[in-house]
């Protein structure tokens, strides 16, 4: 299920950077919006595939890895994320005052994946 999920998104957002590329390259009245719809659909199906059976397989690994660790460590550990990422989030708060939110925003993001642990 999480397989097709993935891939639907994923050949929605390739359908649409195909078509959007076929639009600026020719022009809105031209057959090549088809084609250029078709070749990001056929690119997404693939990719979204590889993308999902990935996602499906560190899914199984995260699964099997959790059904060993005893409930005392995945609780220290998920609470020690939270402290971090809530840690960093803080601090970079100021940011968001400093620089513009375009280059705020993922560079918050990157220090709280970091600080967190999870990313």
């Amino acid at each position: 299920m999480s397989v097709e999920f993935i891939r639907l998104v994923i050949v929605a957002t390739a359908t649409g950077a195909g078509y959007q590329i076929a639009h600026n390259r020719s022009g809105p009245e031209s057959a090549w919006l088809a084609i250029g719809a078709l070749i990001g659909a056929c690119v997404g199906y693939v990719a979204g595939g590889l993308a999902g059976r990935s996602v499906l397989r560190g899914f199984r690994h995260v699964e099997a890895t959790v059904d060993r660790a005893p409930a005392s460590r995945i609780l220290a550990g998920g609470l020690a994320f939270m402290m971090g990422a809530f840690l960093a989030a803080g601090a970079t708060l100021p940011l968001f005052f400093v620089i513009r939110w375009y280059w705020a925003y993922p560079v918050s993001v990157v220090v709280v994946c970091v600080a967190g642990g999870g990313c």
